[in-house]
């Protein structure tokens, strides 16, 4: 995972050099902005989406959601496919979304998240996972807020700011 933590930073740390000039504000905080992030995050880590356990209805909420998102973010589904999901079983499907390159158009940049999670206290296959506290405070939920839904968040606003760029 350290992988990961190294490209955010480095994404965030060019984002945050770049600025709309027309309206003074710097493009970033437009769009990186902690209450739109904030507010996709407690949406995916929702009770009601029960954890998002693969294949569950919440998971697939969740992935309406994201297809939602990635919509309103300016991206373009695949050529090939039904709206932005792209199926990888007979019930699971991937959430993915592009934009075309401007300088080189036959290129694209493809967005996609891993956004399921390991449910709640009767669906979780790993029974290591998700936190003992929980379970002892009497909340039986794996709502998965650190665990996929704030990734899930940071690929959402990244899409946004390139399609933007």
């Amino acid at each position: 995972m350290n992988w990961l933590r190294i490209f955010v930073l480095l994404s965030f740390t060019l984002f945050f050099r770049n600025s709309n000039a027309q309206n003074k504000i710097p493009l970033t905080d437009s769009i990186f902005h902690p209450d739109s992030i904030k507010g996709i995050i407690e949406v995916l880590a929702a009770d009601s989406l029960e954890g998002r356990f693969t294949g569950s209805t919440g998971c697939m909420k969740a992935a309406s959601f994201i297809a939602d998102e990635f919509k309103k973010a300016g991206l373009k589904p695949l050529a090939g496919l039904d709206g932005f999901f792209m199926p990888f079983t007979n019930s699971k499907k991937n959430i993915v979304g592009a934009i075309r390159g401007r300088t080189k158009p036959d290129e694209i940049v493809i967005f996609s998240a891993h956004y399921d999670h390991v449910g709640t206290e009767s669906t979780n296959p790993y029974p290591n996972a998700g936190g003992k506290g929980k379970i002892s405070m009497g909340d039986t939920i794996y709502n998965g807020a650190n665990d996929n839904a704030s990734g899930t968040s940071a690929v959402i606003s990244l899409a946004k700011y390139f399609v933007q760029q």
